[in-house]
């Protein structure tokens, strides 16, 4: 090779080396399958290993390795989703069920990821212990979480640590202070989780026990979060609703805590409430559904922080819409009340700017419609060409509108499009058939849409369940049933010659 040939050669390696990264070049794929006869494999698909714990040692430090759970139970010591490797920025190490719900994690404590750069998907968690999320840059997707501790101060999920994502997972099952609890962490994401408190927690110190819990911790999204028929004569009887934030003085404030396109229906106490005394500042509620609570809508008690609500839809309130007892305002803009045992608290840190109610509720700014009638047929929409629909500031709409996705799939808090409104619609809700098999799975957990039938008589769903909630059938669109014509059965008895 003469010298000029032998330059370019090198400068070609040196590009290779450059652009190519070497963490990358020999990312792997191992399996783990309930049924080997034992833990001696390789962990190829082949030969794969026995137990979760020694697949998860085979998986790189340098990140971009696969691990394959094949479906069975998993419920020895060695198969608890603990001490994943850490991956890099540019290469998660990921950790997935083969089918999505069929791999079944029994073991005892066997959820427990304190890892960073680490993805798991479809898998289910079973048993009353505490779940915990406590890394780094985490994203969980497509999982079940399924019962807690019956006592003690004890949850089914402990969300914690900074940059994680829980998206497109459900939590229910007996046990359990709070399903979903953040504590003391910050820049955390919920994105399309459901929620159904089943009870089966109680506590002889008269703590608060609720859906899910923003606690002392700030830079927060909730996204498309349903807590749902969680109606049951076994809550603990201080049960202070389906969303809560709550802190205390002297400890880490809650600070930019946002809810959008978010649904509490059919809930025991409050559908959202506010008990803040840390100093936290900023907390918004955006195209949410509060219906069918005990007793007030929302609530705020003791709290340092100033509410902004904004396209709120609320009604079939046990006590009241509004209550109020903080020493900071709660503004109420382009929303829509109706029907409640009592009207709004009427303090003067509440106001109210194009809200709609009926005559039962008071407050400066209030107009009295009846909302059935003007525009609201659908929990999730105001119908085009409504009244409703240029009835807010500037002739933009009162009452919520959750029709697309909120957050680009995948994103953690501060990417790109993490926030943002999406083009791709929400309904039908993605696993919805998955989630009412395993809500109805449990203990009484056959009632609300993971039981009966919609209103044309067909299987009842969580998507049909929500629309049709107000008695209209739900639209052909939304599952894409427009036009279509069931074909005729053949005729019996005819013989064709």
């Amino acid at each position: 090779m003469n010298a000029a040939k032998l330059v370019l050669f090198y400068f070609w390696l040196t590009l290779v080396a450059v652009f190519v990264p070497a963490q990358n070049s020999f990312a792997a794929t191992y399996y783990v399958d309930a049924s080997a006869a034992n833990d001696t494999g390789n962990g190829s698909s082949g030969s794969p290993k026995k137990y979760i714990g020694s697949g998860l040692a085979l998986l790189s430090s340098s990140g971009g390795d696969i691990l394959i759970v094949r479906n069975g139970t998993y419920a020895a010591t060695n198969d608890r989703m603990t001490g994943i490797p850490n991956g890099i920025p540019s290469a998660y190490n990921v950790v997935r069920a083969e089918n999505d719900g069929g791999a079944v994690i029994t073991a005892a404590d066997s959820f427990d990821v304190a890892s960073s750069y680490v993805q798991i998907e479809g898998f289910k968690f079973s048993g009353a212990y505490n779940k915990t999320v406590s890394g780094n840059h985490i994203k969980i997707k497509r999982c079940a979480f399924v019962s807690g501790p019956s006592g003690g101060n004890n949850v089914t999920l402990d969300f914690e640590g900074s940059y994680n994502l829980i998206e497109d997972c459900w939590i229910y099952g007996a046990g359990g202070r709070y399903k979903i609890l953040m504590w003391r962490a910050d820049h955390l994401i919920l994105r399309r989780v459901v929620i159904r408190d089943d009870g089966g927690w109680t506590s002889d110190n008269s703590d608060p026990e609720a859906g899910v819990v923003v606690y002392e911790t700030s830079n927060v999204e909730l996204q498309n979060v349903i807590v749902i028929d969680s109606n049951l004569a076994t809550y603990d009887n201080n049960n202070v609703g389906a969303f809560y934030v709550t802190g205390h003085a002297g400890n880490p404030p809650s600070n930019n805590v946002n809810f959008t396109g978010c649904i509490a229906l059919n809930n025991r106490r409050a559908g959202w409430h506010n008990d803040t005394d840390d100093g936290g500042v900023g907390c918004t509620v955006t195209d949410t559904v509060i219906y069918g609570t005990e007793s007030e809508g929302m609530g705020t008690s003791n709290t340092s922080m100033n509410i902004t609500g904004t396209r709120i839809t609320m009604g079939n309130v046990g006590d009241r819409f509004i209550g109020n007892w903080g020493n900071r305002s709660i503004a109420i803009s382009n929303s829509v009340f109706w029907s409640s045992a009592n009207a709004s608290s009427g303090t003067v840190s509440v106001t109210f700017s194009d809200a709609y109610g009926q005559n039962d509720f008071f407050g400066s700014g209030v107009i009295h419609v009846n909302p059935l009638t003007n525009g609201l047929l659908y929990l999730p929409r105001i119908e085009s060409a409504s009244p409703l629909k240029t009835a807010g500031s500037g002739s933009t709409q009162a009452g919520a509108q959750i029709l697309n996705k909120m957050g680009a799939d995948g994103t953690l808090h501060g990417e790109n499009g993490y926030n943002t409104l999406t083009a791709n619609a929400l309904w039908p809700w993605p696993n919805e058939a998955r989630i009412k098999a395993d809500f109805a799975s449990v203990s009484g957990g056959a009632r609300g849409f993971a039981a009966g039938t919609s209103l044309d008589g067909s299987a009842q769903t969580l998507t049909k369940y929500i629309w049709e909630y107000l008695g209209n059938t739900i639209l052909c669109e939304i599952y894409g049933t427009c036009g279509s014509v069931t074909a005729p059965a053949a005729p019996s008895g005819l013989t064709v010659n």
